[in-house]
């Protein structure tokens, strides 16, 4: 895969196939071939640029003893968009869905579509007086914390691939998918303080309502679904749908169902 240059840090990318470019922006604990099958799926008419955000693949690792904002993986996508003079269209999903919500700030007109996917902009919760909710991510980002700064990855990896799935997914796994986790598992160590601690308000979507798709699944966490009817209470216009029996990683557990939505909604432009 190619890389380029991005301040002090190098970023690793997967770019295949021609047309209008579009930015796949991986959740936290994957890697950019999370994608693999929306690829395959639009690869006949769009340029598909799947990003490694910090610590996955070849992009450098985040400094440790940094905070980390979503600014900063913001940067990353920003660059792969500068490769362009046409308009981009952002793909993110959780993790990536509040990196593309940041990146779209920056990218402002630039952005074509936008397509969020189960986004986590937890600070959303604090600031609008979800608190319970807020608690519930929170205790999960301090658990994380605790057990990755102590080198503990196994018991990271299992308790966050559990919440995220369902309870005993990990116990489903060979023990080569439990080793590949613990490895991707890593960064998330540093992106809880991105999500947890950003002050953008929810107004400035405003401007992007008439060009984003947000996908819920229909059985995700208590946190997200949240997360999701603040956008649309704040933002009424905006398109949400809600994925009928998917929880939280819907577009990899359920890819036949998400991507002709994902396909369709781009496709808005060129037809």
């Amino acid at each position: 895969m190619p890389l380029i240059t991005c301040g002090e840090f190098t970023v690793d990318y997967m770019d295949v196939c021609e047309g209008p470019p579009v930015i796949l922006i991986l959740s936290s604990g994957s890697g950019n071939r999370q994608w693999g099958k929306l690829v395959g799926a639009l690869s006949d008419r769009y340029r598909m640029l799947s990003v490694n955000l910090f610590g996955y693949g070849e992009t450098s690792p985040w400094p440790k003893n940094k905070r980390q904002t979503l600014k900063d993986q913001a940067i990353l996508v920003i660059a792969i968009a500068e490769m362009f003079e046409e308009p981009v269209r952002l793909v993110g999903h959780s993790f990536g869905g509040s990196v593309a919500m940041k990146a779209a700030l920056n990218l402002n007109e630039r952005v074509k579509r936008l397509i969020l996917i189960e986004p986590n902009p937890f600070y959303l919760l604090n600031d609008h007086g979800r608190i319970e909710a807020y608690r519930e991510i929170k205790v999960l980002g301090e658990f994380v914390k605790k057990f990755g700064n102590v080198g503990e990855w196994t018991k990271v990896a299992a308790h966050f691939v559990d919440y995220w799935n369902s309870e005993g997914f990990w116990e489903l796994l060979s023990n080569q998918q439990r080793a590949n986790l613990t490895e991707m598992v890593k960064p998330i160590l540093y992106e809880w303080d991105a999500v947890l601690g950003c002050e953008d308000d929810i107004s400035e979507w405003q401007k992007f309502v008439g060009r984003t798709l947000v996908l819920k699944g229909a059985d995700t966490r208590r946190e997200i679904s949240e997360i999701v009817e603040l956008l649309k209470i704040n933002l009424p216009d905006l398109e949400v749908l809600d994925i009928p029996n998917c929880g939280h990683m819907l577009p990899v557990s359920h890819p036949k169902l998400v991507n002709p939505i994902i396909a369709e909604f781009l496709d808005r432009d060129i037809n």
